[in-house]
Protein backbone atom coordinates (compact mmCIF):
# COMPACT_ATOMS: atom_id res chain seq x y z
CA UNK A 1 0.00 0.00 0.00
CA UNK A 2 3.00 2.37 0.96
CA UNK A 3 4.79 1.70 -2.54
CA UNK A 4 1.15 2.64 -4.43
CA UNK A 5 0.84 5.53 -2.62
CA UNK A 6 4.57 6.65 -3.04
CA UNK A 7 4.27 5.51 -6.48
CA UNK A 8 1.58 6.47 -8.11
CA UNK A 9 2.27 10.28 -7.63
CA UNK A 10 5.87 9.81 -8.78
CA UNK A 11 4.76 7.86 -12.07
CA UNK A 12 1.98 10.86 -12.59
CA UNK A 13 4.70 13.18 -12.43
CA UNK A 14 7.12 11.61 -15.02
CA UNK A 15 4.20 10.88 -17.06
CA UNK A 16 3.26 14.43 -17.43
CA UNK A 17 6.70 15.77 -17.32
CA UNK A 18 7.32 13.63 -20.12
CA UNK A 19 4.18 14.37 -22.16
CA UNK A 20 4.52 18.11 -21.96
CA UNK A 21 8.15 17.73 -23.32
CA UNK A 22 7.19 15.42 -26.07
CA UNK A 23 3.98 17.79 -26.84
CA UNK A 24 6.52 20.89 -27.43
CA UNK A 25 9.22 19.38 -29.16
CA UNK A 26 6.67 17.88 -31.52
CA UNK A 27 5.62 21.01 -32.45
CA UNK A 28 9.01 20.98 -34.41
CA UNK A 29 9.40 17.29 -34.98
CA UNK A 30 9.55 15.40 -36.93
CA UNK A 31 10.80 18.19 -39.70
CA UNK A 32 9.41 16.28 -42.73
CA UNK A 33 6.23 13.57 -43.23
CA UNK A 34 6.97 10.05 -42.60
CA UNK A 35 5.75 7.38 -44.24
CA UNK A 36 5.75 3.47 -43.37
CA UNK A 37 5.40 2.28 -47.18
CA UNK A 38 2.67 4.25 -48.84
CA UNK A 39 1.00 5.22 -45.07
CA UNK A 40 1.41 8.36 -43.81
CA UNK A 41 2.38 8.63 -40.07
CA UNK A 42 0.00 11.07 -38.58
CA UNK A 43 0.78 14.08 -37.04
CA UNK A 44 4.27 14.38 -39.25
CA UNK A 45 5.78 16.71 -40.05
CA UNK A 46 5.40 18.41 -36.56
CA UNK A 47 2.90 21.40 -36.42
CA UNK A 48 4.88 24.45 -37.13
CA UNK A 49 7.14 22.45 -40.04
CA UNK A 50 3.98 22.21 -41.74
CA UNK A 51 1.91 25.32 -40.87
CA UNK A 52 4.96 27.66 -41.38
CA UNK A 53 3.51 29.21 -44.36
CA UNK A 54 0.23 29.74 -42.61
CA UNK A 55 1.55 31.05 -39.04
CA UNK A 56 4.02 33.54 -40.93
CA UNK A 57 0.87 35.06 -42.76
CA UNK A 58 -0.88 35.18 -39.70
CA UNK A 59 2.27 36.43 -37.81
CA UNK A 60 3.01 39.36 -40.63
CA UNK A 61 -1.02 40.25 -40.53
CA UNK A 62 -0.77 40.52 -36.80
CA UNK A 63 2.45 42.33 -36.64
CA UNK A 64 0.83 45.02 -39.23
CA UNK A 65 -2.44 45.37 -37.75
CA UNK A 66 -1.73 45.50 -34.37
CA UNK A 67 1.99 46.09 -33.11
CA UNK A 68 3.22 48.48 -35.70
CA UNK A 69 -0.07 49.89 -37.34
CA UNK A 70 0.15 53.50 -37.70
CA UNK A 71 -1.53 54.82 -34.78
CA UNK A 72 1.19 52.72 -32.62
CA UNK A 73 3.88 54.57 -35.32
CA UNK A 74 2.33 57.93 -34.55
CA UNK A 75 2.18 57.73 -31.08
CA UNK A 76 5.77 56.61 -31.36
CA UNK A 77 7.05 58.81 -33.73
CA UNK A 78 5.21 62.05 -32.67
CA UNK A 79 5.78 61.02 -28.49
CA UNK A 80 7.24 63.71 -26.08
CA UNK A 81 10.53 62.01 -25.91
CA UNK A 82 10.96 61.98 -29.46
CA UNK A 83 10.04 65.97 -30.22
CA UNK A 84 12.61 66.71 -27.01
CA UNK A 85 15.34 64.62 -29.22
CA UNK A 86 14.70 66.63 -32.12
CA UNK A 87 14.99 69.60 -30.17
CA UNK A 88 18.41 68.56 -28.92
CA UNK A 89 19.64 67.37 -31.97
CA UNK A 90 18.55 71.40 -33.94
CA UNK A 91 20.59 72.20 -30.99
CA UNK A 92 23.34 70.56 -31.58
CA UNK A 93 23.07 70.89 -35.51
CA UNK A 94 22.80 74.96 -34.98
CA UNK A 95 25.81 74.34 -32.71
CA UNK A 96 28.05 72.64 -35.16
CA UNK A 97 26.98 74.77 -38.18
CA UNK A 98 27.99 78.52 -36.87
CA UNK A 99 31.02 78.53 -38.98
CA UNK A 100 28.75 77.10 -42.07
CA UNK A 101 29.13 79.22 -45.21
CA UNK A 102 27.15 77.22 -47.80
CA UNK A 103 23.83 77.99 -48.32
CA UNK A 104 20.16 76.33 -47.33
CA UNK A 105 19.84 74.96 -50.91
CA UNK A 106 23.40 73.70 -51.04
CA UNK A 107 22.89 72.10 -47.80
CA UNK A 108 19.46 70.48 -49.22
CA UNK A 109 20.46 69.54 -52.76
CA UNK A 110 23.88 67.74 -51.03
CA UNK A 111 21.23 65.42 -49.60
CA UNK A 112 18.12 65.61 -51.80
CA UNK A 113 17.11 65.11 -55.52
CA UNK A 114 16.00 68.21 -56.85
CA UNK A 115 12.40 67.27 -56.61
CA UNK A 116 12.85 66.29 -53.19
CA UNK A 117 13.65 69.92 -52.23
CA UNK A 118 10.94 70.64 -54.11
CA UNK A 119 8.05 68.87 -52.51
CA UNK A 120 10.02 69.87 -48.85
CA UNK A 121 9.37 73.60 -49.87
CA UNK A 122 6.36 72.67 -51.06
CA UNK A 123 5.52 71.36 -47.99
CA UNK A 124 6.93 74.13 -45.39
CA UNK A 125 4.71 76.64 -47.85
CA UNK A 126 1.26 74.45 -47.99
CA UNK A 127 2.03 74.41 -43.91
CA UNK A 128 2.12 78.03 -43.03
CA UNK A 129 -0.47 79.02 -45.90
CA UNK A 130 -2.83 76.95 -43.85
CA UNK A 131 -2.31 78.49 -40.34
CA UNK A 132 -2.08 82.18 -42.01
CA UNK A 133 -5.03 81.55 -43.75
CA UNK A 134 -6.72 79.76 -40.64
CA UNK A 135 -5.63 82.78 -38.60
CA UNK A 136 -7.72 85.20 -40.43
CA UNK A 137 -10.81 83.11 -40.30
CA UNK A 138 -10.47 82.96 -36.94
CA UNK A 139 -9.51 86.31 -36.28
CA UNK A 140 -12.28 88.23 -37.65
CA UNK A 141 -10.20 90.30 -39.86
CA UNK A 142 -12.83 91.78 -41.73
CA UNK A 143 -14.84 93.26 -38.53
CA UNK A 144 -11.81 94.42 -37.17
CA UNK A 145 -10.71 95.83 -40.51
CA UNK A 146 -14.28 97.86 -40.91
CA UNK A 147 -14.37 98.73 -36.84
CA UNK A 148 -11.19 100.61 -37.37
CA UNK A 149 -12.33 101.82 -40.41
CA UNK A 150 -15.22 103.43 -38.93
CA UNK A 151 -13.80 104.67 -35.53
CA UNK A 152 -10.84 106.43 -37.82
CA UNK A 153 -13.67 108.15 -40.19
CA UNK A 154 -15.39 109.40 -37.04
CA UNK A 155 -12.43 110.92 -35.61
CA UNK A 156 -11.57 112.37 -39.29
CA UNK A 157 -14.94 114.05 -39.10
CA UNK A 158 -15.63 115.10 -35.79
CA UNK A 159 -16.19 118.60 -35.11
CA UNK A 160 -16.82 119.71 -38.66
CA UNK A 161 -19.71 119.79 -41.04
CA UNK A 162 -19.47 116.12 -41.78
CA UNK A 163 -19.88 115.50 -38.03
CA UNK A 164 -23.60 115.59 -38.67
CA UNK A 165 -23.25 112.48 -40.70
CA UNK A 166 -21.35 110.36 -38.43
CA UNK A 167 -24.31 109.00 -37.15
CA UNK A 168 -24.72 107.21 -40.78
CA UNK A 169 -21.68 105.45 -39.87
CA UNK A 170 -23.51 102.52 -38.24
CA UNK A 171 -23.73 98.46 -37.26
CA UNK A 172 -25.54 98.14 -40.70
CA UNK A 173 -22.27 100.06 -42.72
CA UNK A 174 -19.66 98.43 -40.48
CA UNK A 175 -21.13 94.61 -41.28
CA UNK A 176 -21.46 95.81 -45.03
CA UNK A 177 -17.52 96.96 -45.19
CA UNK A 178 -16.86 93.70 -42.85
CA UNK A 179 -18.46 91.69 -45.49
CA UNK A 180 -16.49 93.34 -48.55
CA UNK A 181 -13.40 93.38 -46.42
CA UNK A 182 -13.88 89.20 -46.00
CA UNK A 183 -14.89 88.42 -49.46
CA UNK A 184 -11.92 90.16 -50.53
CA UNK A 185 -10.14 88.31 -48.17
CA UNK A 186 -11.54 84.99 -49.54
CA UNK A 187 -10.50 85.81 -53.51
CA UNK A 188 -7.43 87.54 -53.07
CA UNK A 189 -5.83 86.28 -49.76
CA UNK A 190 -4.50 82.75 -50.65
CA UNK A 191 -2.84 84.41 -54.17
CA UNK A 192 -0.88 86.92 -52.05
CA UNK A 193 -0.50 84.79 -49.21
CA UNK A 194 1.36 82.48 -51.72
CA UNK A 195 3.32 84.97 -53.47
CA UNK A 196 4.88 86.15 -50.27
CA UNK A 197 5.95 82.77 -49.23
CA UNK A 198 6.97 81.79 -52.32
CA UNK A 199 9.64 84.90 -52.24
CA UNK A 200 10.44 84.35 -48.48
CA UNK A 201 10.58 80.86 -48.43
CA UNK A 202 12.82 80.98 -51.77
CA UNK A 203 14.80 84.16 -49.91
CA UNK A 204 15.76 82.04 -46.66
CA UNK A 205 16.93 79.27 -49.16
CA UNK A 206 19.29 81.19 -50.62
CA UNK A 207 21.08 82.73 -47.16
CA UNK A 208 24.14 81.34 -45.70
CA UNK A 209 23.85 78.91 -42.65
CA UNK A 210 25.99 81.36 -40.69
CA UNK A 211 24.16 84.18 -41.50
CA UNK A 212 20.94 82.57 -40.54
CA UNK A 213 22.42 81.16 -37.08
CA UNK A 214 23.94 84.43 -36.06
CA UNK A 215 21.26 86.81 -37.14
CA UNK A 216 18.01 84.97 -35.61
CA UNK A 217 20.35 82.92 -33.01
CA UNK A 218 16.75 84.38 -30.72
CA UNK A 219 14.38 82.85 -32.92
CA UNK A 220 15.75 79.21 -32.38
CA UNK A 221 13.20 78.45 -30.46
CA UNK A 222 10.52 79.11 -32.74
CA UNK A 223 12.38 77.48 -35.33
CA UNK A 224 12.24 74.30 -33.39
CA UNK A 225 8.65 74.29 -33.22
CA UNK A 226 8.30 75.18 -36.50
CA UNK A 227 10.75 72.33 -37.78
CA UNK A 228 8.92 69.91 -35.12
CA UNK A 229 5.32 71.15 -36.78
CA UNK A 230 6.84 70.09 -40.35
CA UNK A 231 8.17 67.09 -39.29
CA UNK A 232 4.68 65.88 -37.51
CA UNK A 233 2.68 67.23 -40.91
CA UNK A 234 4.96 65.37 -43.03
CA UNK A 235 5.65 61.95 -41.54
CA UNK A 236 1.74 62.20 -40.46
CA UNK A 237 0.42 63.36 -43.43
CA UNK A 238 2.23 60.37 -45.72
CA UNK A 239 2.49 57.26 -42.46
CA UNK A 240 -0.48 55.41 -44.31
CA UNK A 241 1.66 55.64 -47.53
CA UNK A 242 4.65 54.79 -46.05
CA UNK A 243 3.47 51.53 -44.30
CA UNK A 244 1.54 50.76 -47.94
CA UNK A 245 4.51 51.21 -49.86
CA UNK A 246 6.91 49.58 -47.47
CA UNK A 247 3.83 46.28 -47.13
CA UNK A 248 5.12 45.60 -43.77
CA UNK A 249 2.87 42.04 -43.93
CA UNK A 250 4.26 41.02 -46.62
CA UNK A 251 8.21 41.35 -45.41
CA UNK A 252 7.26 39.78 -42.39
CA UNK A 253 5.80 36.85 -44.10
CA UNK A 254 8.32 36.51 -46.34
CA UNK A 255 11.02 36.61 -43.50
CA UNK A 256 9.36 33.53 -41.03
CA UNK A 257 8.80 31.94 -44.39
CA UNK A 258 12.23 32.09 -45.22
CA UNK A 259 13.40 30.58 -41.84
CA UNK A 260 14.66 27.34 -42.15
CA UNK A 261 13.01 25.24 -39.43
CA UNK A 262 15.90 24.87 -37.32
CA UNK A 263 16.06 28.24 -37.10
CA UNK A 264 12.58 29.01 -36.24
CA UNK A 265 13.16 26.49 -33.46
CA UNK A 266 16.03 28.26 -32.02
CA UNK A 267 14.62 31.79 -32.57
CA UNK A 268 11.56 30.67 -30.39
CA UNK A 269 13.47 28.21 -27.39
CA UNK A 270 15.65 31.46 -27.13
CA UNK A 271 12.85 33.81 -26.71
CA UNK A 272 10.46 32.14 -24.65
CA UNK A 273 13.20 28.97 -23.27
CA UNK A 274 11.78 29.85 -19.52
CA UNK A 275 8.21 29.62 -20.35
CA UNK A 276 8.41 27.01 -22.18
CA UNK A 277 10.18 25.17 -19.30
CA UNK A 278 7.72 26.19 -17.03
CA UNK A 279 5.38 24.09 -19.09
CA UNK A 280 7.27 20.83 -18.91
CA UNK A 281 7.44 21.29 -15.04
CA UNK A 282 3.69 22.26 -15.00
CA UNK A 283 2.91 19.14 -16.54
CA UNK A 284 5.17 17.45 -13.93
CA UNK A 285 3.32 19.09 -10.94
CA UNK A 286 0.06 18.67 -12.36
CA UNK A 287 0.65 15.09 -12.87
CA UNK A 288 2.16 14.52 -9.38
CA UNK A 289 -1.25 15.89 -8.31
CA UNK A 290 -3.15 13.53 -10.45
CA UNK A 291 -1.25 10.98 -9.08
CA UNK A 292 -1.66 11.83 -5.26
CA UNK A 293 -5.75 11.56 -5.76
CA UNK A 294 -5.33 8.48 -7.38
CA UNK A 295 -3.63 6.78 -4.77
CA UNK A 296 -6.14 8.94 -2.07
CA UNK A 297 -8.90 7.25 -4.03
CA UNK A 298 -7.50 4.02 -3.78
CA UNK A 299 -5.87 4.23 -0.48
CA UNK A 300 -9.98 4.98 0.69
CA UNK A 301 -11.27 2.34 -1.56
Amino acid sequence: MNIQLTAAPLIGAAIGYITNDLAIKMLFHPRKAVYIGKFHVPMTPGLIPKEKNRIAKSLGRAIADQLLNSEVLQNALFSDDMTDKLRCSIDAIAERNRDNGATVNEIMFKFLSEASVRQLKDSIKGGLQSTIEKFIRNENIGERAADALLDYAREQIQGTFLGMFGSMLDEKMRDKIADMINDMLDEKAGDYISEYLDRGIEGIADKRICDIIENHGDKLDELKEFIINIYKNIIGGNLDRILKAVDLEKIVEERISGFDVAELEALIFGIMKKELNMIVYLGAVLGFLMGCVNAALSFIK
